[in-house]
């Protein structure tokens, strides 16, 4: 999310989605999904599927652009525990976007502070690439 995404360096459940995460689960179905908050880090979500509390650092926000979402586009991939929600705008800019969620079914882990994490170098990127086969992404 806007804030957290910035500042917390975690892709742990109920943190941020990482763009290889996103990518490799776009293909799960997603359900239409109704959100409601249930407390400053935790939300109910409701599908024909599933009625269930899950947990994301910035639950305010994300239920804020649930309110938000272009007529009422929110869906949940319970595979993935992703939570999509569309938007005709972002940032002040006009855009159709989706907004996703990386949503946990248990307690928080505590942010990491970006001042925290090591990058990775390019040799290392490139071997971590190798052993885990996603190097068709």
């Amino acid at each position: 999310m806007a804030n957290e995404a910035f500042s917390c360096a975690s892709y742990e459940p109920g943190h941020n989605v990482h763009y290889i995460q996103a990518r490799v689960k776009a293909h799960l179905p997603r359900f239409w999904a109704k959100v409601d908050l249930i407390g400053p880090k935790a939300v109910r979500v409701v599908t024909h599927r599933q009625d269930q509390v899950l947990f994301h650092h910035s639950a305010i926000e994300l239920y804020m652009w649930t309110l938000v979402a272009h007529e009422g586009e929110i869906k949940y991939c319970p595979e993935s525990k992703l939570l999509y929600v569309r938007l005709d705008e972002y940032r002040s800019v006009k855009q159709d976007v989706w907004i996703m969620a990386y949503l946990s079914e248990d307690e928080l882990s505590p942010c990491k502070d970006l001042r925290d994490v090591s990058s990775f170098s390019e040799a290392e990127l490139r071997r971590f690439i190798e052993e885990n086969d996603v190097g068709h992404l």
